[in-house]
């Protein structure tokens, strides 16, 4: 069975037991939606699949799968490689996800006396310890300056409306995986998983035109001003409280971070720029 082969196949790549229980959900969810391909075809996919998971590197095997695609039409093809590819696309979400869930962990259980590693209060406290004076510590924080560069290109061709259905998908999984919830309420849950994966597969993953210029500044506000509305202040905050922490002194924060960009300006990146 692929969704018993995948949990084993994670939990011999090292991946966390979360991460693991979340592979086999989403493989479990997009053979419930099908591929589009016929019943043969798909139950072949599926087996192609599981032998690849169960011997990866058997030249007999890829022998085997390749001789079988052969015989397949263009359109056959097209759908395997979407029904995998939207599979490794949740996946990555689901990485992503675990990401910024191990990092929220670790600034729980961390404290000034014990910073997260790669911190700001880490950095603070460094300075500290090496005996590095507030004056001359001020002195390097002055010395800061970050300057972060947006950037866009007519090839980039995912579509945001089916990135925010994978990030969807991933968090109605988060929301399946809770132990609190009922059947009735998990039922309902899949079913929206299922509605989403349906719309995800049946929808083109390349845009059919390239992007315009302004499209091209709408989707960069779009993918990033959420985030760095709250994050930009946080770092400054964090800042503050970690020299007040240490040092026992406040410091005035200038403008250490500052943004540019090349999104609607770039004529290397795209021919359209006037």
């Amino acid at each position: 069975m692929l969704k018993t082969q995948l949990k084993k196949y994670a939990f011999k790549c090292g991946l966390s037991k979360r991460l693991q229980t979340k592979s086999s959900i989403i493989i479990e969810i997009l053979q419930e939606c099908s591929s589009g391909l016929n019943k043969s075809k798909h139950k072949q996919l599926i087996d192609f699949m599981e032998l690849k998971l169960l011997l990866p590197d058997d030249l007999d095997v890829q022998n085997k799968i390749t001789s079988a695609l052969r015989k397949w039409t263009d359109d056959d093809i097209s759908k395997m490689i979407k029904f995998i590819g939207t599979y490794f696309h949740l996946l990555n979400q689901a990485e992503i996800d675990e990401i910024i869930s191990i990092n929220s962990e670790r600034d729980r259980i961390s404290n000034y006396e014990r910073p997260k590693v790669d911190s700001i209060a880490f950095a603070v406290k460094n300075l500290y310890e090496n005996s590095i004076d507030y004056k001359r510590a001020r002195t390097i924080i002055k010395s800061l300056s970050i300057n972060p560069t947006f950037t866009a290109h007519p090839t980039e061709t995912k579509r945001n409306s089916l990135i925010d259905k994978q990030r969807r998908v991933l968090a109605l999984i988060e929301e399946f995986l809770e132990d609190n919830i009922n059947q009735k309420k998990k039922q309902k849950i899949k079913l929206e998983i299922l509605k989403l994966c349906k719309l995800i597969l049946s929808t083109d993953d390349v845009r059919s035109r390239r992007v315009s210029i302004n499209e091209e500044i709408e989707n960069v506000i779009k993918n990033t001003i959420s985030s760095l509305w709250h994050a930009v202040p946080s770092l400054a905050e964090d800042l503050e409280s970690s020299f007040f922490h240490f040092y026992g002194k406040k410091i005035e924060v200038h403008e250490f971070l500052n943004f540019q960009t090349w999104v609607g300006g770039d004529r290397d990146g795209n021919p359209n720029v006037t």
